[in-house]
């Protein structure tokens, strides 16, 4: 009954205020046939229809990588929330297992330190540059010898 005064309230209200008025509601209300007797029928007020729809957050699952077939392989993913309807399949790109085994057998690349590549580089060019200061001694003394004989 306290529901039905509640709602009959802003009818009441209406009857005898003069002037205009807006009635803000969340709730829908569905007219209801009156009932015998007359009267000015009935309304009963209803929850409204969601306007949000729910959000389906993708939680994709997928399978091991097949075969190399040519130069792809391929695997299929499902979506555990269901919220997609189809599988999806994802390719990549592979290499062929003799390709595959030839990189696992090579022998891993060992780097240098910088200091080490720099202390050798300057240890063979100072042998290159003892080696010409020799010749050029040589050189020298073979001009002097040439010139004391004649």
């Amino acid at each position: 009954m306290l529901l039905l005064g509640i709602i009959l309230l802003p009818v009441a209200l209406a009857d005898n205020t003069k002037g205009s008025f807006t009635i803000l509601s969340n709730d829908s209300v569905q007219p209801q046939p009156s009932g015998s007797g007359g009267g000015r029928g009935g309304a009963i007020p209803t929850q409204p229809p969601s306007q949000e729809k729910e959000t389906c957050s993708n939680s994709w699952y997928c399978d091991d990588w097949g075969v190399c077939i040519g130069v792809f392989q391929a695997r299929e993913c499902t979506d555990q929330n269901q919220c997609a309807n189809e599988l999806k399949t994802e390719e990549r790109l592979c290499v062929p297992r003799e390709a595959e085994e030839f990189l696992e057998r090579r022998t891993p690349f060992i780097p240098i330190p910088y200091w080490v590549a720099a202390f050798s580089l300057l240890l063979l060019l100072l042998i290159i540059i003892i080696i010409l200061i020799k010749k050029l001694i040589e050189k020298k003394k073979r001009i002097i010898r040439i010139k004391k004989h004649k």
